[in-house]
């Protein structure tokens, strides 16, 4: 009974932490499409698509987390058999999904960054092919996350499929860590590259500051 009650506080704490990001970025979005549609004269472009396509991503992504932890609640030891399953294939999802919706944001980014600085052809070339190797990155690992058991519904369903033969897990780890490494790379990338640019132009600092703290935040 006191883990039932440890495991429903924990899936509320996790639910709790969960909304209110979302909601911020919610907000921020919506600034943005604000700001572009009534600041701007200029026309949409690929990096607004892309970037709103990024933000339903991540709406799909906390509600599938929020369907794992509300399968998670009922699980009981009576019901295992039955609740078990279904948990753990919403939390194998949401860990696969998480793969997408991190890795086309940085393309939008990318795009807006282009489209900003009109950046030199060598430039442009290598962030638009580091965005789109994260991204066939981050596809490949969503496939990888299914495929890697035989037979795949194994490892969500050991009840019904206790032969159930899956790759190291080390796979798996050192491939997830290689894209996040690339992610992390590409966020560093993109805030100090527009950084520098802003901070050479000729305008009061205050300016400057609040122009990359807007930009980080994606409101710009």
């Amino acid at each position: 009974m006191a883990d039932q009650e440890a495991l429903t506080r924990i899936t509320h704490q996790a639910s709790a932490a969960t909304w209110p990001f979302t909601a911020i970025s919610t907000i921020l979005f919506g600034m943005r499409v604000f700001s572009r549609m009534r600041l701007h004269k200029d026309a949409l472009g690929w990096d607004d698509l892309v970037i709103s396509i990024s933000w339903m991503l991540d709406i799909i992504r906390a509600a599938i987390f929020q369907k794992a932890l509300n399968s998670t609640r009922q699980i009981t030891p009576a019901t295992m058999l039955e609740t078990v399953p279904t948990a753990a294939f919403w939390v194998i999802f949401v860990d696969a999904w998480a793969f997408l919706s991190i890795a086309l944001p940085k393309l939008g980014v990318g795009l807006l960054l282009i489209r900003l600085f009109r950046p030199q052809r060598w430039l442009k070339v290598s962030i638009i092919t580091l965005c789109v190797a994260l991204n066939i990155s981050a596809i490949v690992g969503f496939i990888i996350t299914f495929i890697q058991c035989d037979p795949a519904p194994g490892q969500w369903n050991p009840f019904q499929y206790p032969k159930t033969r899956c790759w190291k897990r080390a796979i798996q780890i050192i491939y997830s860590c290689t894209v996040g490494g690339i992610s992390a790379f590409l966020d560093i990338a993109f805030t100090v590259y527009p950084s520098i640019i802003v901070w050479g132009l000729q305008m009061p600092t205050w300016k400057k500051l609040s122009t990359i703290a807007l930009m980080g935040l994606g409101v710009a």
